[in-house]
Protein backbone atom coordinates (compact mmCIF):
# COMPACT_ATOMS: atom_id res chain seq x y z
CA UNK A 1 0.00 0.00 0.00
CA UNK A 2 2.27 3.11 -1.02
CA UNK A 3 -0.11 5.34 0.61
CA UNK A 4 0.10 3.94 4.07
CA UNK A 5 2.42 5.84 5.16
CA UNK A 6 0.20 9.47 4.55
CA UNK A 7 -2.63 7.82 5.81
CA UNK A 8 -1.04 7.03 9.67
CA UNK A 9 0.66 10.48 9.31
CA UNK A 10 -3.14 11.91 9.91
CA UNK A 11 -4.79 8.50 11.69
CA UNK A 12 -2.12 6.92 13.96
CA UNK A 13 -0.66 8.95 17.18
CA UNK A 14 2.88 9.08 15.37
CA UNK A 15 4.59 12.06 16.11
CA UNK A 16 7.49 12.40 13.51
CA UNK A 17 4.97 11.26 10.17
CA UNK A 18 1.85 13.24 11.61
CA UNK A 19 4.49 16.52 11.76
CA UNK A 20 6.02 15.92 8.39
CA UNK A 21 2.31 14.99 7.25
CA UNK A 22 0.76 18.58 8.83
CA UNK A 23 3.97 20.48 7.52
CA UNK A 24 2.54 19.45 3.91
CA UNK A 25 -0.70 20.81 4.12
CA UNK A 26 -1.28 23.40 1.37
CA UNK A 27 -0.36 26.81 1.80
CA UNK A 28 -3.65 28.44 0.86
CA UNK A 29 -4.86 26.27 4.75
CA UNK A 30 -1.88 28.03 6.41
CA UNK A 31 -2.62 31.22 5.58
CA UNK A 32 -6.10 30.06 6.67
CA UNK A 33 -5.05 28.84 10.37
CA UNK A 34 -2.86 32.10 10.74
CA UNK A 35 -5.09 34.58 9.97
CA UNK A 36 -7.71 32.61 12.50
CA UNK A 37 -4.81 32.66 15.25
CA UNK A 38 -4.18 36.30 14.63
CA UNK A 39 -8.47 36.85 14.74
CA UNK A 40 -8.61 34.84 18.12
CA UNK A 41 -5.91 36.66 19.38
CA UNK A 42 -7.24 39.96 18.28
CA UNK A 43 -10.88 39.36 19.82
CA UNK A 44 -9.26 38.43 23.01
CA UNK A 45 -7.09 41.87 22.91
CA UNK A 46 -10.43 43.69 22.23
CA UNK A 47 -12.78 42.12 25.32
CA UNK A 48 -9.67 43.10 27.66
CA UNK A 49 -8.98 46.38 25.98
CA UNK A 50 -12.63 47.49 26.15
CA UNK A 51 -13.43 47.51 29.82
CA UNK A 52 -10.15 49.03 30.68
CA UNK A 53 -10.94 52.14 28.10
CA UNK A 54 -14.71 52.24 29.79
CA UNK A 55 -12.71 52.31 33.51
CA UNK A 56 -9.87 54.28 32.89
CA UNK A 57 -10.92 57.32 30.07
CA UNK A 58 -14.84 57.39 30.32
CA UNK A 59 -15.12 56.20 34.21
CA UNK A 60 -17.57 53.44 34.40
CA UNK A 61 -18.56 51.78 37.05
CA UNK A 62 -19.06 48.36 37.90
CA UNK A 63 -22.58 47.82 36.35
CA UNK A 64 -21.62 49.55 32.95
CA UNK A 65 -18.35 47.24 32.75
CA UNK A 66 -20.36 44.74 33.06
CA UNK A 67 -22.89 46.20 30.23
CA UNK A 68 -20.07 46.64 27.73
CA UNK A 69 -18.89 43.43 27.96
CA UNK A 70 -22.67 41.80 28.02
CA UNK A 71 -22.62 43.70 24.34
CA UNK A 72 -19.24 42.01 23.74
CA UNK A 73 -20.29 38.79 24.15
CA UNK A 74 -23.96 38.68 23.15
CA UNK A 75 -23.60 38.10 19.55
CA UNK A 76 -21.59 34.82 20.44
CA UNK A 77 -25.31 33.72 21.84
CA UNK A 78 -27.47 35.36 19.45
CA UNK A 79 -25.58 35.04 16.30
CA UNK A 80 -23.52 32.03 16.00
CA UNK A 81 -26.79 29.99 14.33
CA UNK A 82 -27.52 32.65 12.27
CA UNK A 83 -23.87 33.27 10.81
CA UNK A 84 -23.65 29.52 10.15
CA UNK A 85 -26.62 29.48 7.96
CA UNK A 86 -25.19 32.30 5.74
CA UNK A 87 -21.69 30.68 5.63
CA UNK A 88 -23.66 27.76 4.05
CA UNK A 89 -25.36 29.73 1.86
CA UNK A 90 -22.55 31.99 0.68
CA UNK A 91 -19.33 32.17 -0.44
CA UNK A 92 -16.71 31.86 2.42
CA UNK A 93 -14.12 33.78 1.76
CA UNK A 94 -16.30 36.91 1.14
CA UNK A 95 -17.97 36.43 4.32
CA UNK A 96 -14.31 36.21 6.02
CA UNK A 97 -13.36 39.61 4.00
CA UNK A 98 -16.59 41.31 5.21
CA UNK A 99 -16.22 40.05 9.04
CA UNK A 100 -12.74 41.64 8.97
CA UNK A 101 -13.65 44.45 7.74
CA UNK A 102 -16.61 44.83 10.45
CA UNK A 103 -14.08 44.16 13.11
CA UNK A 104 -11.73 46.85 11.21
CA UNK A 105 -14.74 49.76 10.96
CA UNK A 106 -15.40 48.83 14.83
CA UNK A 107 -11.26 49.58 15.69
CA UNK A 108 -11.61 52.51 13.55
CA UNK A 109 -14.36 53.82 15.40
CA UNK A 110 -13.05 53.92 18.91
CA UNK A 111 -9.75 55.82 17.39
CA UNK A 112 -11.30 58.25 15.16
CA UNK A 113 -13.64 58.93 18.60
CA UNK A 114 -11.31 59.13 21.17
CA UNK A 115 -8.84 62.06 20.20
CA UNK A 116 -12.02 63.86 19.50
CA UNK A 117 -13.71 63.26 22.73
CA UNK A 118 -17.26 62.01 21.44
CA UNK A 119 -16.24 58.32 22.28
CA UNK A 120 -19.10 57.57 24.93
CA UNK A 121 -20.12 54.48 27.01
CA UNK A 122 -23.08 53.75 24.67
CA UNK A 123 -20.77 54.24 21.83
CA UNK A 124 -17.86 51.95 23.11
CA UNK A 125 -20.82 49.14 23.63
CA UNK A 126 -22.08 49.48 20.34
CA UNK A 127 -18.55 49.27 18.54
CA UNK A 128 -18.14 46.30 20.51
CA UNK A 129 -20.79 44.51 19.42
CA UNK A 130 -20.21 45.13 16.06
CA UNK A 131 -16.91 44.01 16.55
CA UNK A 132 -18.08 41.29 17.61
CA UNK A 133 -20.26 40.29 15.39
CA UNK A 134 -17.95 40.57 12.84
CA UNK A 135 -15.66 38.06 15.13
CA UNK A 136 -18.46 35.42 15.08
CA UNK A 137 -18.92 35.48 11.45
CA UNK A 138 -15.16 34.79 10.88
CA UNK A 139 -14.88 31.75 13.36
CA UNK A 140 -17.91 30.23 11.75
CA UNK A 141 -16.69 30.99 8.14
CA UNK A 142 -13.04 29.83 9.17
CA UNK A 143 -13.53 26.15 9.86
CA UNK A 144 -16.27 25.72 7.44
CA UNK A 145 -13.85 26.94 4.44
CA UNK A 146 -11.29 24.04 5.38
CA UNK A 147 -12.81 20.85 3.42
CA UNK A 148 -11.92 22.68 0.85
CA UNK A 149 -8.56 23.24 1.10
CA UNK A 150 -7.10 20.64 2.08
CA UNK A 151 -7.89 16.65 0.97
CA UNK A 152 -10.15 14.44 2.92
CA UNK A 153 -6.97 12.08 4.52
CA UNK A 154 -5.61 15.78 6.36
CA UNK A 155 -8.94 17.01 7.50
CA UNK A 156 -8.30 15.84 11.25
CA UNK A 157 -4.67 17.31 11.26
CA UNK A 158 -6.20 20.53 9.56
CA UNK A 159 -9.01 20.75 11.75
CA UNK A 160 -7.10 20.07 15.29
CA UNK A 161 -4.73 23.06 13.96
CA UNK A 162 -7.32 25.53 13.47
CA UNK A 163 -8.89 24.97 16.54
CA UNK A 164 -5.52 24.70 18.46
CA UNK A 165 -5.89 28.38 19.02
CA UNK A 166 -9.44 28.53 20.56
CA UNK A 167 -7.49 25.45 22.62
CA UNK A 168 -4.29 27.49 24.01
CA UNK A 169 -7.07 30.68 24.69
CA UNK A 170 -9.37 28.64 27.13
CA UNK A 171 -5.96 27.05 28.71
CA UNK A 172 -4.62 30.86 29.16
CA UNK A 173 -7.75 32.01 30.66
CA UNK A 174 -8.04 28.58 32.98
CA UNK A 175 -4.35 29.33 34.08
CA UNK A 176 -4.74 33.10 35.07
CA UNK A 177 -8.12 31.69 37.25
CA UNK A 178 -5.82 29.49 38.87
CA UNK A 179 -2.98 31.47 39.45
CA UNK A 180 -4.95 34.63 41.02
CA UNK A 181 -6.34 33.41 44.36
CA UNK A 182 -2.72 31.92 44.45
CA UNK A 183 -0.96 35.28 44.11
CA UNK A 184 -3.78 36.57 46.65
CA UNK A 185 -2.78 34.04 49.38
CA UNK A 186 0.40 34.79 48.65
CA UNK A 187 0.49 38.63 49.09
CA UNK A 188 -2.04 38.33 52.43
CA UNK A 189 0.49 35.77 53.74
CA UNK A 190 3.15 38.25 54.86
CA UNK A 191 0.56 40.66 56.35
CA UNK A 192 -1.17 37.77 58.37
CA UNK A 193 2.37 36.19 59.58
CA UNK A 194 2.15 39.07 62.79
CA UNK A 195 -1.22 38.14 64.10
CA UNK A 196 -0.36 34.38 64.20
CA UNK A 197 3.20 35.01 66.15
CA UNK A 198 1.54 37.37 68.46
CA UNK A 199 -1.13 35.17 69.07
CA UNK A 200 1.08 31.71 69.02
CA UNK A 201 2.94 33.76 72.10
CA UNK A 202 2.05 32.63 76.05
CA UNK A 203 0.29 34.99 77.97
Amino acid sequence: MPNSGATCGVLCPCGARTLSFVSALPSAFNRLAWSNLAAQSAEQVALAAAPMIAVFALGAGAGETGLLQTAQTLPFLVLSVPAGVLADRMSRPRLMAGAEAMRALALAGVLALAPLGLLTLPRLALLGFVGACGTVAYSVAAPALVPALVPAAALAAANGRIGRGARLRVRGRAVGVRRRPARRAARAAPARAPFASRAARPA
